[in-house]
């Protein structure tokens, strides 16, 4: 193996460079506490937590030793003892799980086996001199066992992200030093590479589609395993240069999807498991160097700016559409109808995000985890956790048998509109469910018509909900056939509807839900309060059709909010109707959520609840209080109040809200 072939080999093992990841390395030098970057800190307690009953993601964190990407830069580098500690806690593990089944069920998962196998092999290269003889060669028995799995056809995984990394771990394993191969002799290590060459191979050629996007339905996937070909370049050029050139062109293949699949913000969208990340800030700033790319992850500062706003890949199942490249403002739409690999496949076919205004004003719940049995990781899977048509209350499931029933059809733009496409799910049987999508583009606002139709075989009465998720800070004010929805008191999106039967509207909250309803997971295990607009139906069949706008709003619709100017009047309480409109107000099943859009973290907030002019409860001035609710109410109308303070001593601002009404 040539020296450029094994360098590059080396450079797999998940290595973290910061602060943080040094700090996390000397709480487990010093405390003996692994600290998971999300999902908190797990007590080492001298091995015991091998045997412990731990959630799937914190299991395969600890089983997979991906822990120690924390250490090579850090600890490893500048302390004797930090080196012994290592070798310390690699052996305690191995004490406990010489052979499979193993400690726990992620001890020999497949992925996690693999990159156990990385950070000990890489360990015993570059630190097995500095630990005794003996604890050496029972590292160095481990990884021979765990060779041994990888190579086992029956352990191999597949050809899925999994089974690449399996792959990895055998060609690290075949790069390692002559002390951690032996006694392992050179045919052996030749067929760790042949092997791990041909399956890679194999999997590199259907994992991405002839559009060049990775099936595994999810971006940031997209970019692991894109960089991971790139990576794996010069070592097919050592052992196949024809196999190489076909490597070559798939990665040249896959940089167009990368480049527009980023959002106008440089940071990646919220769809199936994808970890949301400003790609410059990381390391997949580096899976492609075209100049196209480093201005799409850059905003415009470096690189150069794409010649296609639209991009229609129908095989993938993606249509993504831009107003504008190097505008962090610019308008973005993403529509997804594609069904290519179970994994991490959500059941969000024919979903639609939605970015304008600097952030995302229709977004979607975002990943939980990979706990199939926690609540939330069950919620973000389903329908409910994304902007499609649920049918008769019932989700669609996560997977099916096979990886089929969506297809999305290139329909051409015209002097209207710059995307016309048409999304169909067929995954439930007697059911299609076909949603169309053009956009228009305006002088100065975009505009999208979507027209969602769904048809049954048994001709009978359904129920429909079509959801839409808020993004992170947006607020809505639903009317009768129309939803406002806010920035502030910046009216920045309008979406109508007309639907052959009956329609009602309603916004869902999750604040005070004990069960998921509404709530969004900004990062894996992080729950936040969301509120989704829920548009729902009854009949024989759906034909719904909504138009989101950006402008040329329906002027009857558009709400008026007060500009502050009765700043520093004593507070008058006897009068609700007063005020100007400064509160938003929801409904949640007899509770009323009211937030004042004027507060900040700095002010004294107090929000008092009217029936007609009598005060029902009131909520004292409390400091970052910009959020309340008014539990158990009786059925009736109501209004909110909110009396704001930018100190303790100042006069306050009195702001009101629309009526709203418990039934």
């Amino acid at each position: 193996m040539r020296d450029r072939t094994r360098q590059a080999i080396k450079s797999f093992v998940p290595v973290v460079r910061n602060r943080s990841a040094s700090q996390r390395a000397e709480r487990l030098l010093n405390e003996g506490i692994i600290a998971h970057p999300t999902l908190g800190d797990i007590e080492f307690d001298s091995g015991a937590c091998w045997n412990s009953d731990l959630p799937r993601t914190a299991g395969r964190y600890i089983h997979g030793f991906l822990f120690f990407a924390d250490w090579h830069h850090s600890v490893l580098q500048s302390s004797p003892q930090a080196v012994v500690f290592a070798s310390s806690v690699m052996l305690s593990w191995s004490r406990v799980n010489a052979t499979k089944p193993g400690s726990s069920q992620m001890a020999f998962h497949d992925e996690t086996t693999a990159q156990r196998c990385l950070q000990i092999v890489h360990f015993l290269d570059e630190y097995g001199a500095d630990i005794p003889l003996q604890d050496f060669e029972a590292l160095r028995s481990a990884v021979h066992y765990t060779v041994d799995l990888l190579m086992d056809p029956t352990f191999y995984a597949g050809k899925n992200n999994h089974g690449m990394f399996q792959d990895i771990a055998l060609l690290r394993f075949a790069a390692a030093g002559p002390d951690v191969i032996s006694p392992c002799r050179e045919e052996f290590t030749s067929k760790c590479v042949e092997t791990s060459l041909a399956r890679l191979y194999d999997y590199f050629k259907d994992c991405f589609t002839r559009d060049g996007v990775h099936v595994e339905n999810s971006p940031s996937y997209h970019f692991m395993v894109a960089k991971y070909v790139r990576e794996l370049i010069p070592v097919f050029e050592e052992y196949d240069q024809e196999r190489a050139s076909v490597i070559k062109q798939i990665y040249a293949n896959s940089e167009r999807y990368a480049t527009h699949i980023i959002l106008p913000n440089g940071f990646l969208p919220p769809i199936s498991d994808t970890k949301v990340v400003r790609v410059r800030d990381t390391g997949l700033k580096n899976t492609f160097n075209g100049r196209e790319f480093q201005y799409s992850i850059t905003e415009g500062k470096s690189g150069s700016k794409p010649n296609e706003c639209t991009l229609v890949l129908p095989e993938a199942g993606f249509a993504i559409h831009r107003s504008a490249w190097g505008s962090p403002e610019a308008c973005f739409v993403l529509f997804k109808a594609g069904y290519n690999s179970n994994y991490h496949h959500h059941a969000d076919d024919l979903s639609l995000i939605f970015y304008a205004a600097g952030r995302l004003l229709l977004s979607e719940a975002g990943a939980f985890g990979y706990d199939y049995k926690n609540p939330y990781t069950k919620y973000a899977f389903s329908q409910y956790a994304h902007n499609t048509v649920v049918v008769d209350g019932r989700s669609q499931s996560r997977v099916d048998p096979r990886p089929v029933g969506v297809t999305l059809k290139d329909q051409g733009s015209d002097s209207k509109s710059v995307v016309n496409v048409l999304g169909v799910n067929s995954r439930n049987p007697g059911s299609i469910h076909e949603r169309g999508l053009r956009i228009n583009e305006n002088a100065d606002y975009i505009e999208l018509h979507i027209s969602d139709i769904v048809g049954h075989s048994d001709k009978r009465s359904h129920d429909y909900e079509v959801l839409w998720h808020l993004g992170s800070g947006v607020r809505a004010v639903v009317h009768h056939d129309v939803a406002e929805l806010f920035l502030g008191s910046q009216k920045v999106l309008e979406i109508c509807w007309t639907g052959k039967h009956t329609v009602t509207a309603k916004l869902v909250n999750s604040v005070g839900s004990k069960s998921p309803k509404a709530h969004r997971f900004p990062d894996f295990g992080r729950i936040e309060n969301g509120t989704v607009l829920n548009i729902s139906s009854s009949g024989p069949g759906l034909d719904l059709h909504t138009v989101i706008r950006t402008g040329g709003f329906s002027k009857k619709y558009i709400e008026t909010i007060g500009d502050g100017s009765q700043s520093h009047l004593k507070a008058d309480v006897s009068n609700p109707a007063s005020p100007a409109r400064g509160v938003h107000v929801s409904r949640d099943g007899s509770c009323i959520v009211a937030t004042s859009m004027r507060s900040k973290a700095s002010d004294y907030t107090a929000f008092y609840l009217y029936k007609g002019s009598t005060i029902i409860q009131r909520v004292n001035y409390k400091r970052d209080n910009g959020r309340t609710v008014f539990r158990n109410l009786a059925p009736g109308v109501y209004r909110v109040r909110s009396f704001l303070k930018r100190n303790s001593d100042s006069d306050a601002e009195v702001f009101a809200s629309e009526s709203i009404r418990i039934d």
